[in-house]
Formats: structure tokens, sequence, C-alpha cells
């Protein structure tokens, strides 16, 4: 994978981001669609960085959906409280 053929998968990705955040679906959904968005990004940046900048993109990945993930549950519990 070349610089093009990266900067052409990381447009996509944005674009797809963009297109959840305006979809009235619930989050569980938002957050595998953009895991698996993250995933792509991640082969990429290891096709062309190389294995360390891979796990680098992959740790900062699951810091970035355990983040959410509690966003998450705290939103379900207040939702439940109401």
């Amino acid at each position: 994978m070349n610089d093009e053929e990266a900067d052409g998968v990381i447009a996509l990705e944005r674009q797809l981001t963009d297109w959840m955040k305006r979809q009235p679906v619930p989050v569980e959904w938002s957050i595998m669609a953009v895991g698996i968005s993250a995933a792509r990004l991640i082969y990429g940046v290891r096709a062309l960085q190389g294995d360390n900048a891979g796990i680098e993109a992959a740790r900062l990945l699951r810091n970035s959906v355990n983040k959410a993930m509690r966003v998450f549950e705290q939103t379900s519990i207040s939702e439940t409280r109401h």
C-alpha cells in the first residue's frame, strides 16, 4: 500500500464515520462500525509503517473503545434510573 492508497482508505473511513454520525442507530452498532473502520486503518498503518506503528495504533484503538464503552455504560445507567 502506497501513500496515495493509504490516503484513499483514510478518506473513505472518514466518510463512513461521518455517515454513521448521521444515522439513528443504537450506540452499540456505531461503536462496532467505528471499530471495524479503525481495524482497517490499523492494517493500513502497519502496511505503511511497520509492525511497531500497527501495534501502537491498536493500543490507541483499544483505549478509545474502552473509553467509549465506559461512556455508553454510564449513559445506560443514567437512562435506567430515569
